[in-house]
């Protein structure tokens, strides 16, 4: 994720999740569900978030379990007007 997200790229992808939900609502994410696959080391968290232009969008982090570390290794945005993937897939494991 660091050689997808650079600092550099940050504010980019910042721009095109904003630009198309609107600002991220303070204190609006919830946690819908967590699923665990212990056979590839992944843990899938997904939620749910407000934006001033649209709610309930929902996002997904992907860890999975490097050496002793957890790593992000997937994070997607899917709302109305957003379907942001960075990452990878579970099907390059």
């Amino acid at each position: 994720m660091k050689a997808e997200i650079t600092e550099a790229t940050f504010p980019e992808f910042v721009l095109a999740i904003n630009g198309s939900n609107g600002n991220y609502m303070a204190d609006s994410k919830e946690l819908v569900s967590v699923d665990v696959k212990e056979d590839e080391g992944l843990i899938t968290a997904t939620y749910l978030a407000d934006f001033e232009d649209f709610e309930d969008v929902s996002f997904e982090v992907t860890f999975k379990e490097i050496g002793n570390d957890k790593k992000v290794v997937g994070l997607w945005f899917l709302g109305p007007s957003t379907n942001i993937f960075i990452g990878i897939t579970t099907n390059n494991f």
